[in-house]
């Protein structure tokens, strides 16, 4: 959080309920403040995909992107 990374969750789903369905494709960025005071900050970021559910329809099929922002010389 201090580095300043962002991270986005976009939902991947392709079935509701026993239908095939296409992705809802919304893309909403991670409040990693939230995340920091919900979770600590010794939370594994490899364990994060079990706490997330998509914003748009609460699929648990979603794909998470980190950016971490470049450092730029002094």
């Amino acid at each position: 959080m201090h580095e300043r990374w962002r991270g986005f969750i976009r939902c991947e789903r392709h079935h509701q309920g026993l239908k095939a369905t296409k992705p809802c494709g919304v893309e909403a960025e991670l409040d990693l403040p939230t995340l920091v005071a919900a979770l600590g900050y010794d939370f594994e970021i490899a364990k994060l995909n079990a706490k997330l559910t998509a914003p748009c329809c609460g699929s648990r099929s979603f794909e998470l992107t980190w950016y971490r922002p470049t450092q730029q010389a002094a």
